[in-house]
């Protein structure tokens, strides 16, 4: 979801200024999810693999580090910008909204403003895909080899646990919406099922709150385990 995500950030900054508002709608969702992302993969994680071979995280710390400062401009920048972007989001995830951001007003763009945006979203595109990269091809072998069943699911419900469910209201449909490949989708909904199957309708109603009509309609025929209460086709866990 974030390698297409952060594709479609950079063909939106291609379109600056008509794109300003699509493009800082998705960046704050972007930065709201890769904050959360990071922090759990730091805190919760990489922890687990470094029992295994400490310090085999190391380079994966390091590259979150680097994006940080980029992140912190982008959001600046748009911030000025398109601040109602960044109330929209904090109103899908129920948060409150600081007095400062509800009434601030779009400020004209300095002249360097859009050529930094789109500078900015080819480096952080360019990071975090070689930061994937090695996630898949160091980091997956390690856990496909040295986590059982009992500790996969451990570390996914503390991932869980650890992510507050305002977030996830805001991650969940982030992940579906930016998803390329429906079969993926299904994989992460019916992943959720098996580490929290006593939750599976809290993560349903997040999604059925955060997707357009058409994406549940065939999620939940794939994944009918999920339907929340009171949506046409519940079905009772316990």
């Amino acid at each position: 979801s974030f390698r297409a995500a952060m594709k479609d950030m950079k063909e939106l900054a291609a379109r600056l200024p008509s794109s300003l508002g699509e493009f800082a709608e998705l960046w704050a969702a972007f930065d709201m999810c890769h904050t959360e992302h990071a922090r759990v993969e730091d805190d919760v994680i990489f922890p687990n693999f470094d029992e295994f071979f400490p310090d085999v995280s190391a380079p994966g710390r390091e590259q979150h580090a680097v994006n940080i400062a980029r992140f912190d401009q982008m959001t600046q920048i748009l911030k000025k910008l398109a601040p109602k972007a960044f109330v929209k989001v904090l109103q899908q995830a129920r948060l409150p909204v600081p007095r400062e951001l509800a009434n601030a007003e779009p400020v004209a763009p300095a002249g360097t403003d859009f050529a930094t945006i789109k500078h900015l979203i080819a480096e952080i595109e360019s990071n975090e895909n070689a930061h994937m990269d090695w996630e898949e091809q160091q980091m997956q072998a390690v856990g496909r080899k040295y986590f059982n069943l009992k500790i996969g699911k451990a570390m996914w419900k503390d991932v869980w646990k650890a992510i507050p469910v305002n977030k996830w209201r805001v991650i969940i449909p982030f992940v579906i919406n930016n998803q390329e490949y429906h079969i993926r989708r299904i994989m992460f909904l019916k992943a959720w099922l098996q580490v929290i199957p006593e939750k599976i309708h809290l993560v349903g109603q997040l999604l059925y709150e955060g997707c357009d009509e058409l994406m549940w309609n065939r999620l939940s025929v794939d994944v009918p385990e999920m339907i929340p209460r009171h949506v046409d086709r519940h079905v009772h866990y316990y």
